[in-house]
């Protein structure tokens, strides 16, 4: 008896595993250039994955039906997709990502708790111009910071005016 209820255990996870696919693709700008680090979403799921350095990506184990795939890039429009049914088959999805830009107002980074405009700070301030940005093409805050006045980068930590107790991991103290 052990033995049929066993064989009957392992022939419904072989016909489950068997009712599922792949989505296997690429994510590229729209000058055709593969985009590294992409967020591939199976809406409904808690399916995802990131695109690798060639801007490829592979879902497996997709159950069989109809979904829409998401896909998302700081700097890029989302795209979603119509339904793509899955089979029990390979799927191939090229996606292409529009590039969109955000408009900000100022953005101030304070040890404060609470919001505060820049006029109303009574310490030492230091303000980035937006052509600065645009000029040095900054692609992350940290590179910016390297060249503001009194911020000390020691690889990726941030030590403010000279202060003491610097640990790697555990940032600085004031």
């Amino acid at each position: 008896m052990k033995k049929i209820l066993t064989l009957i255990l392992f022939s419904i996870n072989i016909f489950l595993y068997a009712q599922t696919g792949t989505l296997n693709g690429v994510v590229k700008d729209n000058l055709g250039n593969p985009l590294i680090g992409a967020n591939i979403i199976i809406e409904g799921t808690l399916l995802g994955t990131a695109t690798n350095s060639d801007g490829k990506f592979k879902v497996v184990k997709i159950k069989n039906g109809k979904y829409t795939i998401k896909a998302s890039m700081i700097g890029y429009k989302n795209y979603l997709s119509d339904f793509i049914e899955i089979n029990n088959d390979e799927k191939e999805l090229t996606i292409e990502l529009t590039p969109t830009s955000y408009q900000y107002d100022q953005l101030v980074i304070s040890a404060n708790k609470f919001d505060q405009d820049l006029r109303e700070i009574s310490t030492s301030s230091y303000v980035i111009d937006s052509k600065i940005f645009s000029d040095k093409n900054y692609q992350k805050i940290d590179d910016a910071f390297r060249y503001v006045p009194g911020i000390t980068m020691t690889q990726d930590q941030i030590s403010i005016r000279g202060s003491s107790g610097y640990s790697r991991g555990a940032g600085t103290r004031f």
